[in-house]
């Protein structure tokens, strides 16, 4: 058996940017596993169209006894540039 957790995510262009924005999303789970501490990514990875916005949502497994402390989603550019890191705390 596994833990899961659903995600929803809305991403927007910041205005004065170009129309259109290509690239790609990940998630990055952290959190305690059986005291230690645990990782796991990326998940999730999608293909980024935003014109000017994209609606994310899904969910991911994760270990049973994990203890899940935070979400990182990291948004990289075409060139593969990370452009933009949000992290979530549970």
């Amino acid at each position: 058996a596994v833990g899961k957790v659903h995600y929803q995510a809305l991403l927007v262009l910041k205005q004065g940017r170009a129309q259109e924005f290509t690239g790609r999303v990940e998630l990055h789970l952290s959190g305690l596993n059986e005291g230690q501490a645990w990782t796991q990514g990326p998940e999730a990875v999608a293909t980024l169209v935003l014109k000017p916005y994209q609606r994310l949502d899904g969910a991911i497994d994760f270990p049973k006894r994990a203890v899940l402390k935070q979400i990182d989603v990291r948004v990289f550019d075409e060139a593969g540039r990370q452009v933009v890191t949000e992290s979530v705390r549970l």
